[in-house]
């Protein structure tokens, strides 16, 4: 086990560049999701503190989809970031939709655990169904 941080510090950028020039480009996706209070600039972290910095726009995303929060007196703001190239507009608008639903559904039921709440969809889910619908219409002959 303890062999495994061997290659701890191996950067991160590498080896996703490395992996997806192998052929694993369909497999791997690099996501982030972060939360954050509204005034939280300095973060306590054991006996340190970590400082927000500002957000420079001009150097490329680490992560191919990142959703960022942040949390307000009476609200929460959302914002999704993703890679183009990997994701089409019609995928996130779908990712997006099923986020909602998924919010929806929690403060519908905040007393549900997660893994009970539904992230599909109601077309989906009548698609499923219809899907799964299997029974079949015979013909009752007389022999």
């Amino acid at each position: 086990l303890l062999s495994a941080f061997e290659n701890d510090a191996y950067p991160y950028d590498e080896l996703v560049s490395s992996l997806r020039s192998k052929g694993h480009s369909e497999s791997l996706v690099r996501v982030m999701f972060t939360m954050l209070k509204e005034r939280e600039e300095n973060l306590p972290l054991g006996s340190c503190k970590l400082n927000a910095l500002p957000f420079r726009g001009d150097s490329a995303p680490m992560f191919d989809l990142t959703l960022s929060g942040t949390e307000h007196l009476h609200w929460i703001d959302f914002e999704l970031e993703f890679d183009p190239l990997l994701f089409s507009a019609e995928s996130i608008q779908l990712l997006e939709a099923r986020f909602m639903q998924l919010l929806q559904a929690a403060l519908a039921s905040p007393a549900l655990q997660l893994d009970s709440l539904s992230i599909l969809l109601e077309k989906e889910t009548q698609q499923m169904s219809d899907w799964n619908s299997t029974a079949v219409s015979g013909h009752d002959s007389a022999t």
